[in-house]
């Protein structure tokens, strides 16, 4: 799965048996923007531990941070799935979601929330910004919906 290059370069930033380290690194990688490395770090951790599961979160964040947004969504609509009480996954998911502008999953999502009792505050801070901007181009269309209404009328009623 691993080029040999890959491997020395995974062993010279991997310490022994240590996947936490490991991700650290990943995610210290991934904030300077070395992506490639980042997800190459992941792939590794993840070939090792399936299941950890901040990697595969940073992973989908990866992916999004690179605009790859339907990658990102299908990482991180699997992590809420395997840990659906991990709160983490449902903010990288929303972030996700509102970075591809397609806010009119936050409504999916906050049932989940609310199903499992999850009250972190910045998860609530995401779904209320969400909401806030699906609410708003929800109105947008309706008051467009309402121009156009109004515009056949008034071409009907001209003839």
């Amino acid at each position: 799965e691993f080029s040999k290059e890959q491997e020395i370069w995974i062993q010279s930033v991997f310490n022994g048996k240590d996947f936490d380290q490991a991700y650290r690194t990943a995610r210290k990688l991934a904030i300077d923007k070395d992506w490639e490395r980042a997800l190459l770090l992941c792939r590794y951790i993840l070939s090792e531990i399936p299941r950890h599961a901040d990697t595969e979160i940073l992973m989908g964040r990866l992916h999004a941070w690179q605009e790859q947004y339907d990658k990102s969504i299908h990482i991180l609509e699997k992590v809420i799935q395997k840990y659906p009480e991990y709160e983490d996954g449902y903010c990288a998911l929303l972030d996700t979601y509102y970075w591809a502008d397609q806010d009119e999953h936050v409504y999916r999502i906050n049932e989940s929330v609310k199903r499992y009792n999850l009250t972190q505050e910045l998860l609530s801070k995401k779904i209320t910004r969400s909401l806030k901007r699906a609410q708003d181009k929800r109105i947008l269309e309706v008051k467009e919906e309402r121009q156009l209404d109004k515009n056949k009328l008034v071409k009907n009623n001209s003839k």
